[in-house]
């Protein structure tokens, strides 16, 4: 067979046995979370959205996929949370627009794949069955907003967590 690049590639580890039960959604599972990690909402180090998805931004230096030290210990309480619970975890590493190609990384895609991966594996590593944990990239291709300043590149630039 064809072989296909890893730029063109998503990874995602498949579910195996009957598909989790459903997690509790619509308000409850938000105040939830939103009260687990509110003080990590009031630092501006997490949002917590509709799905329930869990927004890490500025999770990462720039070009790198080393987790920055301040965020280690939110998703050690998301992992610890949510270990014992029958839910998904979907980890969705996003970067801006702006070209990338390092040594390490051969481009967006393959740095927004890392991201997620980096963030899915300390997940795995805390305690979260890794049949329950996916992670994908998804590079430039969603962003939130116009890539046209720092600031909104900044917003693009984040590791979505999606609770199911």
């Amino acid at each position: 067979g064809r072989l296909i690049p890893r730029t063109q590639l998503t990874y995602s580890v498949p579910v195996q046995g009957p598909a989790p039960e459903p997690v509790r959604q619509g308000p409850d599972r938000l105040a939830e979370l939103r009260a687990l990690l509110a003080p990590e909402i009031k630092q501006n180090l997490v949002e917590v959205l509709d799905g329930p998805i869990v927004r890490l931004t500025n999770a990462f230096a720039s070009g790198s996929d080393r987790i920055e030290d301040d965020r280690i210990p939110l998703l050690k309480k998301i992992a610890q949370r949510f270990k014992n619970d029958k839910c998904y975890i979907e980890v969705i590493g996003h970067t801006d627009s702006q070209p990338f190609r390092s040594a390490r990384f051969g481009s967006n895609w393959d740095l927004s794949i890392a991201r997620a991966e980096r963030v899915a594996g300390l997940l795995i590593s805390e305690g979260i069955a890794k049949e329950r944990v996916s992670s994908t990239g998804r590079a430039e291709k969603e962003p939130l907003v116009d890539n046209d300043t720092p600031e909104h590149r900044a917003m693009n630039r984040r590791t979505d967590i999606y609770i199911r």
